[in-house]
């Protein structure tokens, strides 16, 4: 899950030290949370009011579009976006993007894995701004209102030293 400089200055992020991240750099977070099923926005005019892409991940693969009835296979690059808005209600509406969110978790298929501490953090913030605290908070998280060190950003990369994923000799 790729998040920039620039989305890391959103409130989601609090708590993660990605507020740090140096300008025109973004930090690739968990492993595999994307999966073979993504989320992306798109340019129709049927966006909600004040939606906010909170990650941008590039994508490749075969890809259905035109609500599913046309199957492009041209392993056409794409992009996997997590996003928030709230709604007129003032409900706050997150969505992920990302098919194996849960992954990042500790929940990867049938076996537990060692959960992602931005993914647990991320998660934890987007519950905190909807009201809901955790009853029994694992000792990584770190609680609004809690004083605490951040932890060091990993895996910082420059925005301009990425290329795109050249895809050959499939069988």
């Amino acid at each position: 899950l790729r998040v920039s400089a620039e989305q890391a200055q959103d409130g989601i992020y609090r708590h993660t030290g990605l507020a740090s991240l140096p300008p025109e750099t973004y930090a690739e977070l968990g492993d595999q949370i994307v999966g073979w099923a993504w989320d992306s926005t798109v340019d129709n005019s049927a966006a909600p009011e004040g939606l906010v892409t909170l990650a941008d991940t590039p994508v490749y693969g075969s890809l259905l579009t035109d609500a599913g009835n046309f199957l492009n296979d041209t392993l056409a690059p794409s992009r996997a976006q997590m996003t928030r808005y709230t709604a007129s209600s003032g409900a706050i509406v997150f969505a992920a993007g990302a098919l194996q969110w849960s992954w990042g978790l500790g929940a990867q298929g049938l076996a537990e894995t060692e959960a992602d501490p931005y993914i647990s953090q991320i998660t934890y913030n987007v519950l905190a701004d909807m009201g809901v605290q955790p009853a029994s908070p694992v000792g990584s998280l770190i609680l609004d209102g809690t004083d605490s060190t951040l932890p060091p950003v990993q895996a910082v990369q420059a925005v301009e030293a990425t290329a795109p994923v050249v895809i050959s000799n499939i069988q």
